[in-house]
């Protein structure tokens, strides 16, 4: 069964935000993935042992859950029957741990990841959110967009990378070095990849599909948008 930890946390006013801002420090045991549900702004940047700090709305950081579910840092606001104000701005936190292997996103967050590592590498927006990877490091990547989420990864290398979206979701991963690259675009969203030796794409929407590199391409399916594959 997994057991689900609160994290102990200090809440003092922030010398540097201003009259309304406040920090609150978060203790982190260890974990694999982080799963953002509502509008916060959260930064991963890469560290040997966990460590984290909120930065925002007292109220707002009152509101604000972060707490260990399994292998999976969950971040939400508290749904105990208090009226949720908005305060200045989204609660922004900033994670510090050893490269994760899972991003999910549901609603408007924001993510930025300096990098992702794995066997198995998984992002999913669900909604208006957005995810931005510096690199992305593993044998697999799998992403997945519904609605109209934006996901950028800059660079990175894998073996096999698929990427799913239907709605006007984005994905802008051409700088990410991958073997083989499966496309899955259903609606009016883009996607850039970029493949080394295959390229397989299902096409059913409206959007573009660009796979950059040099791959066999293999198109399972063709719809209204434009289909550019095997470009340098």
């Amino acid at each position: 069964m997994n057991a689900r930890i609160l994290l102990a946390a200090c809440l003092c006013i922030a010398p540097s935000g201003g009259a309304d801002a406040a920090e609150r420090r978060i203790d982190l045991s260890s974990f694999d993935s982080v799963r953002v549900e509502g509008a916060f702004v959260v930064h991963l940047i890469t560290a040997a042992s966990p460590r984290g700090m909120m930065h925002g709305d007292p109220a707002a950081l009152r509101q604000t859950e972060a707490a260990i579910v399994g292998r999976t840092l969950v971040i939400r606001t508290l749904r105990d029957g208090t009226p949720h104000r908005a305060g200045n701005g989204p609660v922004e936190l900033t994670i510090a741990a050893p490269p994760l292997s899972g991003i999910t996103v549901i609603g408007g967050a924001l993510v930025t990841a300096q990098a992702l590592r794995g066997d198995m590498i998984n992002v999913t927006i669900t909604g208006p959110g957005e995810v931005q990877v510096d690199r992305a490091d593993g044998e697999q990547l799998v992403t997945t967009l519904l609605g109209p989420g934006k996901l950028g990864i800059a660079g990175g290398r894998v073996g096999k990378a698929r990427f799913a979206a239907s709605g006007q979701g984005v994905t802008t991963a051409s700088g990410l070095d991958a073997g083989e690259v499966t496309v899955m675009l259903d609606g009016p969203g883009d996607a850039s990849v970029r493949a080394r030796y295959m390229a397989t794409i299902t096409h059913s929407g409206l959007g573009r599909i660009t796979v950059e590199g040099s791959p066999k391409c293999r198109i399972l399916r063709q719809g209204s948008g434009p289909i550019r594959c095997g470009t340098r």
